[in-house]
């Protein structure tokens, strides 16, 4: 199986929604159970207080050429050397579920590749699937902080986004 990762293109936009579309637990815990998978997308063009638009990265994951998840990142925020991940969702459907491994193995050695060490990366509190990859991959929740993003949460509904946080290293590499 071909897994990659590439930046999204404005022809990946229906295929994202898709996406978001196929995770209603994951809407509903990220941004309270009235939002729509475009409120989730806004988050796309938003930017962290600090971080200026060149910082900005969206991808695709594709597993054998297929659009089958998306991510997006900040590079150097909110300090040098470190990247925030906003959002790590696969689609459900694809041949990629349960590969959620692989696949950040694939994001590690890009992050690695471009000077990152430290990841922050925020989860739905309570969105298991979330916090087992993150566990697994030797992240770790910071006590006691929920983020409050009304980007993500427009309708101030879910249960809030976690901060967890990742030292990265060639050998975390999976």
């Amino acid at each position: 199986m071909f897994i990659g990762l590439r930046p999204l293109e404005p022809h990946d936009e229906a295929a994202v929604l898709r996406i978001l579309e196929a995770r209603p637990q994951y809407l509903a815990l990220a941004a309270g159970p009235t939002a729509a998978p475009a409120d989730v997308q806004n988050q796309f063009y938003s930017l962290p207080d600090g971080a200026t638009e060149g910082q900005k990265r969206l991808f695709v994951i594709e597993s054998d050429r297929v659009v089958a998840g998306v991510l997006d990142a900040i590079m150097d925020y909110p300090e040098l050397g470190a990247a925030s991940i906003g959002m790590f969702a696969i689609d459900p459907t694809s041949a990629l579920r349960g590969h959620g491994v692989p696949v950040a193995t694939l994001v590690v050695e890009r992050a690695v590749a471009e000077g990152i060490s430290t990841v922050h990366a925020g989860c739905p509190s309570g969105w298991l699937p979330g916090e087992r990859l993150l566990w697994s991959l030797g992240f770790t929740p910071v006590n006691g902080e929920e983020l409050d993003n009304p980007v993500l949460r427009p309708h101030g509904g879910g249960t809030g986004i976690r901060r967890w946080v990742g030292e990265l290293t060639r050998s975390a590499v999976v």
